[in-house]
């Protein structure tokens, strides 16, 4: 256990030595500021923007368990109430929306593709991850932040946190009765 904590803060530290501080902007990268006013799920907020516009945003490079079920009849995936609940401790906060220029601008519902980050620098789903509420997700090329996501998982899933716990064993796209929170204590 201890060798594959160390493992993951050596991947951790490495990461951020190759990849830079996740947290700063990257070149060519856009920025937003609005305040969370609404959480769909573990990996998608409705933000008032600073300009008045209220946009769905889906947060770059991670992906959580779906909230509702996909198909009539089939409970929502496993740990789906945990991720949704975690993320909606920051409804009414204000965030920096950051595009990444690896990836789209937008997904094909609309949403935009965006890093979510406090005012502090707090990035939101590097949160996520670090607490097993989302897995990293690679649509096309990589994020920029891909490899500090991934190490953020690693370590999550060593430590059995959320999802990665035994009532999900991390794959929270199983619909299971009963185990929604994805939250083994």
């Amino acid at each position: 256990m201890i060798a594959r904590i160390l493992v993951a803060v050596l991947v951790a530290a490495a990461s951020l030595l190759i990849g830079g501080c996740p947290t700063l902007h990257p070149v060519g990268a856009h920025t937003s500021h609005g305040r969370i006013v609404s959480v769909a799920d573990g990996d998608t907020v409705t933000v008032r923007l600073d300009s008045g516009k209220t946009k769905s945003v889906r947060l770059l490079a991670i992906d959580s368990p779906e909230k509702y079920a996909a198909r009539y009849g089939t409970p929502a995936e496993c740990g789906s109430l945990a991720a949704s609940a975690f993320m909606e401790r920051f409804e009414g906060r204000r965030v920096v929306l950051i595009s990444d220029p690896t990836q789209d601008d937008v997904d094909r519902y609309g949403r935009l593709l965006r890093y979510a980050q406090l005012e502090s620098g707090e990035d939101l789903g590097a949160r996520a991850l670090a607490r097993g509420m989302a897995i990293p997700y690679v649509y096309g090329a990589p994020a920029r932040r891909a490899a500090h996501y991934h190490s953020l998982a690693l370590a999550a899933r060593a430590a059995g946190r959320g999802s990665w716990g035994p009532s999900c064993a991390g794959d929270f796209h199983t619909s299971l009765p009963g185990v929604q929170d994805g939250l083994d204590e």
